[in-house]
């Protein structure tokens, strides 16, 4: 009788200690690795062209994921980790980053830039032209007047007088 309550208590104290802690940890892994996959799926590898943490293979990408395992097991929050990562690595590794206007400006800066070094570009033409004509016409002005366009004016005055 004392053999069977022994048994008995060894078979309970095995599934106390033996299998709810492995029910427990199986359930404690498979939600770390569901909360990896989720923060692999929402960043990208900076060295590889728009691919997912997860299926990159260069150095950056596993160290980047040795990172966020050690968050995760430090108890940090899927979006602090994202945040830390962002912060560190730089926006370009969210897949979807946040919106920032700064692009925007810039970019509107630069078609700014673009209109105007065109203008300035019509106006100096504009302006070259015209000085071009001035001079242009200034000298046939002169040449207008020192009758080199009309040598022959002076010779009807020559005829003139010898008639």
């Amino acid at each position: 009788m004392i053999a069977k309550r022994y048994k008995m208590y060894f078979a309970l104290m095995l599934i106390i200690f033996v299998v709810f802690p492995t029910i427990a940890y199986s359930d404690v892994v498979k939600t770390v690795e569901t909360r990896e996959l989720e923060i692999y799926q929402s960043l990208q590898c900076s060295v590889c062209p728009n691919g997912f943490l997860e299926r990159a293979e260069g150095e950056l990408a596993h160290d980047l994921r040795i990172i966020i395992r050690y968050r995760i097991a430090s108890g940090y929050s899927n979006s602090s980790i994202v945040r830390f990562m962002e912060k560190r690595y730089g926006n370009f590794l969210s897949i979807r980053p946040e919106f920032s206007i700064v692009p925007y400006i810039s970019w509107l800066f630069l078609f700014l830039f673009v209109i105007l070094a065109i203008t300035a570009g019509i106006f100096y033409y504009y302006r070259l032209c015209s000085t071009a004509k001035q001079k242009a016409s200034k000298e046939i002005d002169v040449i207008m007047k020192d009758n080199i366009l009309y040598p022959l004016k002076h010779d009807k005055n020559s005829k003139k007088d010898s008639s």
